[in-house]
């Protein structure tokens, strides 16, 4: 998830042309390498769940005449046209990583013992809890997805990206769709940077949700926890800013906002509304 996060131009190369001289073009048939280094955070939505820190983040790409690879999503375009283009995708689920704990303590040391009221079924104390942390629930397992990517760029500043998207490794059995616009203001004063405002919405099926949101007596014995989750609409916009200062240096600063719906917030695991991102800092490529 981080890593996609500071790749603001989330496009197959081969759907536009490709000027040497932008920080964010892949030409077709070379590898890159790079680091982005700065500071951030993506906000974590979860109790007792940890936030996710932006600090030195690793990528790499490379887009071939059709298989391309960006960090952690691969890639074959089988339809491209200078307008519009459709490929197969693999790529990994993020919604686990919400449930990852990134304190060494959490890594390096086991929980040895659960509060004993969290074994009983019913009681007092149980009966009046209303929430419960994501260190005393099942783990939730990583997710592999496959499906259709598209983009259909709609003149030079505004493109429409849309993906469907199927759990192939069998965990959580669901689907997940995005569809989203963008627009890109370029400088006079600087071509080469750019700043980009994006809106969409992210839809999320009712197995996804309840695999990981859910709450059953796999989680905890108390049945005033227990939550079966529906199909959810997530809305999202985000504000991307690229400069570049030297030919392998380019300043990045990166936001994003994404509001969930109560097929989220009303599980037990859930505290707040929203998940939120900032990064600033530079991309160095090799």
């Amino acid at each position: 998830m981080a890593l996609a996060l500071l790749i603001s131009a989330q496009v197959n190369a081969n759907s536009v042309p490709c000027d040497a001289n932008d920080s964010d073009c892949t030409p077709v048939g070379k590898w890159q390498f790079g680091l982005a280094l700065g500071a951030g955070v993506i906000t974590n939505p979860l109790h007792d769940g940890e936030n996710i820190p932006l600090v030195v983040v690793p990528y790499v790409s490379y887009y071939g005449d059709k298989v391309f690879l960006d960090n952690g999503t691969l890639g074959y375009t089988f339809y491209y046209t200078d307008k519009f283009d459709l490929s197969l995708i693999g790529t990994f689920n993020a919604e686990q990583a919400y449930f990852e704990k990134f304190h060494p303590n959490n890594i390096f040391v086991q929980k040895m013992a659960l509060d004993a009221s969290n074994e009983l079924p019913g009681g007092e104390f149980a009966a009046e809890q209303t929430a419960i942390s994501i260190d005393d629930i099942k783990s939730r397992k990583w997710a592999l997805d496959s499906g259709i990517l598209a983009h259909w760029l709609v003149n030079d500043e505004i493109k429409i990206s849309a993906s469907w998207l199927t759990d192939i490794t069998n965990t959580y059995q669901g689907y997940n769709a995005d569809i989203g616009v963008s627009y890109r203001f370029r400088f006079d004063q600087s071509p080469n940077a750019y700043a980009l405002i994006k809106a969409g919405v992210k839809w999320k099926s009712r197995q996804l949700v309840d695999y990981y949101y859910g709450i059953d007596k796999a989680d905890t014995l108390n049945r005033e926890l227990w939550y079966d989750a529906g199909s959810s609409f997530q809305p999202y916009v985000s504000f991307a800013y690229s400069y570049p200062i030297s030919k392998s240096w380019t300043f990045k600063f990166n936001a994003k906002y994404q509001q969930l719906d109560d097929a989220m917030t009303d599980s037990p695991i859930v505290e707040d509304s929203y998940s939120a991102t900032v990064f600033v800092g530079g991309k160095y490529e090799f």
